[in-house]
């Protein structure tokens, strides 16, 4: 069944919105708030806003293919087998449809990066797996030039915000 946006914009229009999408999501929390003072309801904004935006960049079932992709590769085996073990993972990886900010609570008071900086950091991570999930295939074991460009994005630099929030936040980001 169409959206109600389908109905009004045509095909065309409808990619054009789509890829315009913002680059950082927004919570409406001041982002020069640290992270560590936002209250539940601060948490919650930033957990809807940080939820719709990963919807919108790696929906569910296309972080579900990623992930299985990236286990299908470790194990190191020609495609086939790779393909094989990376399709029989989306098989049996259900979607759950859950409100992960039901109980969304704030950060540790210890986080210190500010909540522009979370905003900065974790969208730009979602936009790395999403061009992860482009080339992400059991197909790179075979293709040196899809390899090369999946080592090319698996190694980009992490932007200023990602090293602040892993040396003010560890507890979030791992230090």
């Amino acid at each position: 069944m169409p959206s109600n946006l389908s109905r009004v914009l045509p095909s065309s229009m409808i990619a054009l919105v789509i890829g315009c999408a913002p680059a950082t999501f927004d919570s409406g929390v001041a982002p020069d708030e640290p992270y560590g003072d936002v209250s539940f309801e601060e948490a919650r904004a930033i957990c809807d806003a940080e939820a719709a935006f990963l919807e919108q960049h790696l929906p569910v079932r296309e972080r579900i293919e990623l992930q299985c992709a990236f286990t299908a590769l470790a194990l190191g085996t020609d495609s086939g087998v790779c393909e094989t073990a990376r399709v029989e993972c989306i098989t049996r990886t259900p979607v759950v449809d859950i409100d992960v900010c039901e109980t969304a609570l704030p950060p540790p008071t210890s986080c210190r990066a500010t909540v522009g900086d979370y905003e900065a950091c974790t969208s730009w991570r979602i936009r790395q797996d999403s061009r992860l999930h482009a080339f992400a295939t059991c197909a790179v074991l075979d293709d040196a030039t899809q390899r090369e460009a999946l080592d090319e994005i698996r190694t980009e630099p992490e932007p200023a915000s990602c090293e602040r929030m892993r040396r003010d936040c560890p507890a979030l980001i791992g230090g």
